[in-house]
């Protein structure tokens, strides 16, 4: 599986200035794929722009049926979620 933008320790989020990774000045989305510079986020994050939406930061996962786990985890990789 390819790595995703949002899956690395240097994506900042989601801004209409070109401000989503701290490394490169460029607009970026979760689902790009990942530069050279990629480095893998350790600690489990939602990283969707999608509102009710999941992107997670650890295995890519994607998909609506977070929101219906009580437990704060990733439906996929069982990590749970930092806010």
């Amino acid at each position: 599986m390819t790595k995703k933008c949002g899956q690395c320790t240097h994506f900042i989020g989601f801004g209409d200035w070109s401000l989503c990774c701290d490394l490169m000045h460029d607009l970026t989305y979760e689902n790009n794929d990942a530069c050279p510079k990629f480095e893998q986020a350790t600690v489990c994050r939602n990283r969707s722009r999608i509102v009710g939406g999941f992107f997670c930061s650890i295995c890519g996962h994607t998909g609506w049926d977070f929101v219906l786990r009580p437990d704060n985890r990733c439906p996929k990789c069982g990590n749970e979620v930092m806010e």
